[in-house]
């Protein structure tokens, strides 16, 4: 009888009373496990228990836990505040008004001793506030956030469910939509802060030099929203002086967001990390200038939020981009930006035949530059916008028929391309609107190099994007429109990179070329290019896998057979364009940064969808392993690798190698090539796919 215990089954999921409070804010399923769940265990969270997170035993675990981990030792106070003041507030709902103005009380005298410079006028009526009894506090509860069709995360996913149904771990019923979804967004709560002397949080002039020069030399030769010149001037002058008078908050909340930006890339170099923690700050400090309440309505309060958008991508906080980059476009929609100065109504010229420098004033510059400028800050949100919608299976916030903008120039003086060539200011067919915007233009490349070039090929690569999400990944196609799509997206995007100019074509040798700003140009293209092409390819991995096709006609059997091996044959391609990097700084510098995440998940999970499905035909057929499948295997191998070095100062490549891991680990079990596909419990959204029914938008 005492054995009889043993032999119950053991129930694969358990309800439980009481969830922590980590799953409950994020509606995950929690196991009940104390101190420490098993997902917040899983994924590093802070794990508490409602009001019992700081009595008894569940105080020594939270302490001693805290003591075990280097990291929180290590931190500077002012985290470790913040910590603490999230973990008290969110007690406080339970206290009666006066013990909820006593608790407010003494965290503002803490955070007093804390930040001394903090201002005097905000700690007076933070007091006041306080002694009243009329804070009250909200508790934050998100809601299961949505990723479309073509988002890396959606897909990735689906692919673990599809493990999970072939080994019987779970079934169609748990959608990607449902309550437990894998993410590499690396959530985080920003505290504001005030502050009397506005530069008074700014590093030394070294080292806002140094963080500057990194800014400039990355993301601006990407996304030059940020006019280099004058923006440099106003910065020497404010050195020169320390004169605040003619500063805005718009202004000051761009450059800390350029500094944190310019911090973070530096804390991968190894002479930077003594600093990790900088880049924060600075952006706290550009976050509290750009407050939503105080908002300016100016074009460089818009270059201030593109610059924080960076910042997010770059630290894998793709939702909280998402959403800034929504304000960033309503708001320069408010000013214009998204049409032409002269339909806009400004009093200010358009265009002049007088060079720059020739005017009677200083203003005359200004005259001249200005529409060039709003035209790189609308043409980078609308990029931006492209890149994020690709990211998150989104529709884009810009239609190209609402883009009444010329293009940016080609030559661009403020990108330094480190060679002695000089590019043509010609414009051409150039200064098309993307609203006409068919098919690659035929214009003329240029034989000299130009570092504006890459910007507007970029647009033009944007605008495919668009496509991409339009007519491949539309809900309730038919197989046969999906295919006659997908064949018209990928002559586009090919014409498009035939039409690149020999200094940009990424499949092509540069011998003894020095330009650093090429190079890191072509690696951008080459990286974009073959993830785009991926996913225009990737719906066919389904066609593939399910049934070998033969459920289609055998016109379409043999074309969606051809396109899935086209998709795993690009995503090999991003994989090994890593084979030649040197380190972490080789690849932070070099290739676009704030996509590398999202780009090495989406290969990753094509290669080992592919390679499953590749073992189980060689097993079916009698076979052995081919050199096919052991390529696959080290690609996947390679993307891990590179996830697996970043991950040391990136949380969200963290996150990302732990899913790849994960995935990986199913697509080699055994049970894959042992099964066959008519005898798996599909997840409804593959066959919802299949049949061309899917309602998901992108």
């Amino acid at each position: 009888m005492a054995s009889e215990p043993a032999e119950q089954p053991v129930l694969k999921r358990k309800r439980i009373t009481v969830a922590c409070n980590s799953c409950r804010a994020k509606k995950s399923k929690c196991d009940g496990k104390r101190p420490i769940c098993g997902r917040c265990a899983g994924y590093d969270y802070t794990c508490s228990w409602g009001n019992e997170a700081l009595h008894g035993n569940n105080y020594s675990h939270t302490t001693s836990r805290a003591a075990s981990n280097p990291e929180e030792i290590t931190s500077p106070p002012e985290e470790v505040f913040r910590r603490y003041h999230q973990a008290v507030h969110a007690l406080t709902p339970q206290l009666s008004p006066g013990a909820q103005a006593e608790v407010n009380k003494s965290l503002a005298c803490i955070q007093a001793h804390l930040c001394p410079r903090a201002s005097s006028d905000t700690t007076t009526a933070s007091s006041q506030k306080s002694t009243s009894g009329s804070s009250v506090v909200i508790p934050c509860f998100q809601d299961p956030r949505y990723v479309g069709e073509v988002s890396d995360i959606h897909f990735f996913n689906l692919v673990k469910q599809s493990s999970a149904a072939a080994s019987g771990e779970g079934g169609p019923g748990q959608g990607t939509h449902g309550d437990e979804v894998d993410n590499y967004d690396a959530e985080a709560l920003t505290t504001a802060r005030s502050f009397q002397n506005p530069l008074s949080d700014l590093p030394s002039r070294t080292q806002v030099d140094t963080y500057l020069t990194i800014y400039f030399s990355t993301v601006h030769e990407a996304y030059p929203f940020v006019d280099k010149r004058s923006f440099k001037a106003r910065l020497d002058s404010l050195q020169a002086d320390g004169s605040t008078a003619e500063l805005t908050h718009s202004w000051l909340s761009l450059l800390y967001a350029l500094l944190a930006v310019g911090a973070y890339y530096d804390s991968f170099r190894p002479e930077g990390r003594s600093a990790a923690s900088l880049h924060q700050k600075l952006f706290n400090c550009s976050l509290v200038l750009s407050h939503y309440g105080t908002l300016e309505r100016s074009l460089t309060q818009v270059s201030a939020l593109l610059a924080q958008c960076f910042y997010l991508l770059i630290t894998s906080e793709i939702e909280r981009c998402w959403v800034s980059l929504g304000l960033a476009v309503r708001l320069g929609q408010s000013i214009g930006l998204h049409v032409s100065i002269e339909e806009h109504g400004s009093t200010t010229p358009a265009t002049t035949t007088t060079p720059r420098g020739e005017g009677s004033t200083a203003a005359a510059g200004l005259v001249l530059e200005q529409p060039e400028v709003r035209n790189k800050v609308w043409y980078s949100l609308y990029v931006l916008d492209r890149l994020t919608a690709l990211q998150l299976g989104r529709p884009p916030a810009i239609a190209d028929d609402d883009c009444h903008v010329p293009l940016p120039r080609r030559a661009d003086d403020s990108l330094d391309l480190d060679v002695h060539s000089h590019a043509s200011h010609g414009e051409g067919a150039f200064s098309s609107s993307l609203s006409s915007y068919s098919s690659p233009d035929g214009s003329t490349t240029h034989s000299h190099p130009s570092a504006g070039e890459y910007f507007v090929r970029i647009i033009e690569f944007s605008s495919i994007i668009g496509r991409v999400l339009r007519e491949c990944y539309q809900p309730r196609r038919t197989i046969a429109a999906r295919l006659q799509n997908t064949k018209y997206c990928d002559e586009l995007l090919l014409a498009w990179k035939q039409k690149l100019p020999r200094f940009l074509r990424f499949d092509l040798g540069h011998a003894f070329e020095k330009s650093v700003t090429l190079k890191r140009q072509r690696n951008m293209l080459a990286i974009k290019f073959h993830h785009l092409r991926t996913l225009i390819y990737r719906p066919y991995l389904y066609y593939t896998c399910i049934d070998g096709g033969t459920s289609l006609p055998p016109d379409q059997s043999s074309r969606s057979r051809e396109y899935g091996r086209i998709c795993a044959s690009e995503a090999q391609s991003i994989a090994r364009l890593m084979h030649n990097v040197t380190d972490t700084v080789d690849i932070v510098m070099n290739y676009p940064w704030w996509q590398m995440v999202s780009c090495l998940v989406c290969a990753g999970s094509v290669m080992v969808m592919a390679g499953a499905f590749m073992r189980r035909d060689v097993v079916s057929s009698g076979g052995e392993a081919t050199a096919s499948i052991s390529n696959l295997e080290e690609d996947v191998e390679t993307c891990m690798h590179v996830l697996k070095a970043l991950s040391d100062n990136s949380r969200g490549s963290k996150l990302a190698w732990n899913m790849m891991k994960d995935i990986r680990a199913r697509g080699d079990a055994a049970m894959w090539p042992m099964i066959q596909p008519d005898a798996l419990n599909w997840p409804d959204s593959f066959l919802n796919i299949l049949q061309g029914s899917h309602a998901s938008i992108y």
